[in-house]
């Protein structure tokens, strides 16, 4: 949850930045914080599958489908 968060505040300031310097005003900045946000989300999104699939977290195993 915490890298979530962490990925909309960056995607937030990343936003401010572009909307206030202009189409080039802060490039290689916003393009860190692009590649940054990426790479939490595929962080956060490999982390909760192995909670799922491995872990086997939010999964009812005895209880058959309700139909």
């Amino acid at each position: 949850m915490v890298g979530n968060v962490t990925a909309v505040v960056l995607s937030l300031v990343n936003f401010f930045l572009r909307y206030s310097n202009g189409e080039t005003g802060a490039y290689p900045g916003v393009m860190w914080l692009s590649l940054i946000v990426v790479l939490l989300l595929l962080f956060n999104g490999w982390k909760g599958w192995e909670l799922v699939y491995q872990h086997h977290v939010g999964v009812s195993e005895g209880s058959p489908l309700p139909r």
